[in-house]
């Protein structure tokens, strides 16, 4: 109730009721009313009725912007796997993508989820794909190539997902420190 009485619109609402008021507070009522404050009012009214206009449009254009913003940050969300090909997958790009940001690969378990390991982003082509070198996480794949076996055959089964889990970034802590740093 609070966000509605303080809101820009009810404040304007209130300062366009408070001019007329005002005005004839100033002027007695059995006084003609002066020319030039009627002026006035009639400025301030028209001045007043033309910024709820333009606030009104703004807000609307400012709401439509917000709703594409909305529309393009979830549709980046997953990444889609175009193909697998010489150790790499290959896969539609984001804007929030970099050289070497590290992904995540999830399986579709029903309808759950399992995260099954992560990849490193090695190359950014210009048409909008990105290279990902795959990584193992999971006990079930010894190695990297069996991961990328894996997800070769079920990519259809398999999501990309541009964040990592604190399972695998201790898993990566881990592995630089075992090898003695980058």
């Amino acid at each position: 109730m609070k966000k509605f009485f303080f809101s820009n619109e009810n404040i304007l609402a209130f300062a366009l009721a408070l001019i007329p008021a005002i005005a004839i507070w100033i002027v007695k009522p059995e006084q003609p009313i002066p020319m030039y404050i009627l002026v006035i009012i009639g400025c301030f009214t028209v001045v007043l009725i033309w910024l709820c206009i333009k606030l009104c449009y703004e807000k609307k254009e400012l709401i439509s912007l917000l709703q594409k913003e909305h529309e393009t940050l979830t549709s980046y969300g997953n990444l889609e796997i175009i193909e697998c090909t010489r150790g790499k997958c290959v896969c539609k790009t984001n804007p929030y993508l970099r050289h070497g940001t590290v992904v995540s690969f999830y399986r579709n378990i029903g309808k759950s989820e399992d995260c099954i390991g992560y990849g490193i982003i090695e190359t950014i082509s210009n048409n909008n794909f990105v290279q990902i070198i795959p990584q193992t996480q999971k006990d079930e794949f010894n190695k990297p190539d069996e991961l990328y076996a894996y997800i070769e055959i079920h990519s259809n089964e398999i999501k990309v997902i541009p964040t990592l889990t604190m399972d695998t970034f201790q898993k990566i802590i881990k592995e630089i420190s075992d090898n003695g740093g980058m």
